[in-house]
């Protein structure tokens, strides 16, 4: 079907809001319904148009998709952010409403599937560090080999677009933390933050951990105070380290402590 005048649709939505991909805020004005000007459908896709009031010239332009008789995907065509997952409404239901908070943040429904490998990896991960104080020379080189080769894996799923769920992104964090390399420890900090932002709390210590890891890697102090080496069978904090950067009162919000 291509730009079909049998079909149309309306968009209602408020008037004035701002979005990232992940948030919605500054919502404000009343809802405002807007109607399709065409609609094309291509394998399953449906392609729909409507006016752009600030811009008559340069439509905007949606895509829908089914997932199942519940959902379906909702994306901006010329946006590079993920679908949007999209709950059918009952017919009797309330679609739009005036009340919205301008000072609130709005996080839209999602629902990523978590994948199975990463956790995989990640298990194996933690798995082959439960006795790696015991570890002769030989040992933890070939931990690091097998590091390297949990590392690359991980790098392949990142570029193949397969971790989705903030699980997956925590679960990669770990992964690059036992890196060699300051840039592994980066990426672990970038990876606890997509975690944090997909709404996987337990991401708070590995994303300041990662940060710390990164500071001493290149020379400089560690600022929440979480890396530890053992000295004598007890753990002794690695310096050097500048406890002025971090309130503690930050350091409680995050829930991030030192070893003991």
């Amino acid at each position: 079907m291509t730009k079909e005048e049998a079909w149309s649709a309306s968009l209602l939505a408020p008037s004035e809001y701002l979005t990232d991909g992940e948030d919605f805020w500054q919502v404000s004005g009343p809802a405002v319904s807007r109607r399709s000007l065409w609609i094309e459908e291509q394998e399953g896709t449906l392609a729909i148009a409507f006016e752009d009031p600030g811009d008559p010239d340069n439509p905007d332009i949606i895509e829908l998709s089914p997932v199942d008789q519940t959902k379906g995907e909702f994306s901006f065509k010329l946006l590079p952010f993920e679908p949007f997952t999209m709950l059918r409404a009952p017919s009797e239901g309330k679609c739009a409403f005036e009340d919205w908070d301008s000072n609130a943040r709005y996080s839209h429904l999602r629902f990523r599937p978590s994948n199975r490998e990463i956790a995989s990896i990640f298990d194996e991960d933690q798995r082959e560090r439960s006795d790696a104080a015991s570890l002769d020379d030989q040992g933890l080189h070939l931990l690091a080999l097998r590091d390297r080769e949990r590392r690359n894996r991980a790098k392949s799923l990142l570029r193949e677009g397969q971790l989705k769920s903030g699980r997956d992104f925590y679960f990669a964090a770990f992964i690059f933390q036992h890196g060699e390399e300051p840039s592994d420890y980066l990426q672990a900090h970038a990876l606890a933050m997509v975690a944090l932002a997909r709404g996987e709390p337990s991401a708070r210590w590995i994303a300041a951990a990662s940060l710390d890891r990164f500071l001493l890697a290149t020379n400089q102090p560690q600022i929440f105070g979480t890396q530890f080496q053992v000295e004598d069978k007890k753990p002794s904090l690695r310096l050097p380290y500048d406890p002025d950067v971090i309130s503690p009162h930050v350091l409680e919000a995050l829930g991030v402590q030192k070893s003991h």
